[in-house]
């Protein structure tokens, strides 16, 4: 059996892992976990074996009546073809998650958290192209923004408020979804890893639900980054999701997008680190906005 060293923001403690296993749960508990508001914590953590890795971890009671949820919408260009790629479409304008939270705050509202989440092309030189074709299931205050719904685990906020991990097919009633975001794959499914164990890391962004729902876990990983932080391969982040709490999880968009703010204090601050600290321009957003 391995063992990881986990340092807790300066706490140290040996949890066991089989096969990059967590042993038991994560206890919210822990006195080193911060409070952003009432329902709503966040935990950074390092592992030093089998090799380094910083991860930040958010947990979130969505039995607050006072929060909601806020997507990018679709671009003013929505169904164009690219200029410099017509093979592509428009459906968003891609924005970096810090650009997306300050945009809300401008329109005062308060916006306490913001995340990264669905995949798209194009991802080609030069790199910096303005919009975004979408991968997956994206809707917007119930707006569809894009309806590529193959094989595309998503994070779906009802209109009633419920919320769920599912895959959609092509004759799903989209009427009585508010927001919807999607992933790559299923990592976690009643409790159970869904992904084969890889040895290909990187950094990474979960959405996860507890087994009734009512507890949203946001997890992102930093990789790619020598002495700093190496990544997780995809069944690491279906243990990890588990670990803190989670029953079901979705891989979604991570590399370079991987994205957590929290606005604490008057403050915007990212939970992650980036190479260079550079904060990517991204498809598609998630706001966590708290309502007075």
């Amino acid at each position: 059996m391995k063992k990881i060293i986990v340092i807790l923001l300066g706490l140290c403690a040996v949890v066991a892992f089989a096969e990059m296993r967590l042993d038991g749960k994560f206890n919210w508990q822990n006195q080193e976990v911060k409070k952003l508001h009432e329902g709503i914590y966040y935990y950074t953590m390092e592992l030093t074996s089998p090799r380094i890795i910083k991860l930040a971890v958010m947990k979130i009671d969505l039995n607050n009546p006072k929060l909601r949820f806020k997507v990018t919408s679709k671009a003013e260009l929505w169904g164009k073809s690219m200029e410099e790629l017509p093979q592509f479409t428009i459906q968003t304008e891609r924005e970096s998650a810090r650009k997306f939270m300050q945009k809300s705050l401008a329109k005062n509202e308060n916006m306490i958290a913001a995340i990264n989440s669905s995949p798209w092309v194009p991802w080609q030189k030069p790199w910096n192209h303005r919009y975004a074709e979408i991968h997956g299931l994206v809707i917007s205050d119930g707006v569809v923004v894009s309806d590529l719904r193959k094989n595309a685990p998503s994070f779906i906020v009802r209109n009633n408020g419920d919320c769920e991990l599912a895959s959609l097919d092509a004759k799903a009633d989209l009427s009585t979804i508010k927001h919807a975001v999607s992933g790559f794959e299923f990592v976690l499914q009643n409790g159970k890893i869904t992904v084969q164990q890889n040895q290909y890391l990187a950094p990474r962004t979960g959405f996860g639900l507890s087994a009734d729902n009512k507890v949203l876990y946001w997890l992102v990983i930093d990789g790619r980054q020598e002495n700093y932080s190496m990544g997780c391969s995809t069944d690491e982040v279906g243990e990890l999701l588990k670990f803190f709490g989670s029953d079901d999880g979705v891989n979604m968009d991570g590399g370079g997008s991987t994205t957590l703010l929290i606005r604490e204090n008057g403050e915007i601050k990212k939970l992650n680190h980036h190479k260079n600290d550079a904060e990517r321009s991204i498809a598609v957003t998630v706001g966590l906005i708290l309502e007075p």
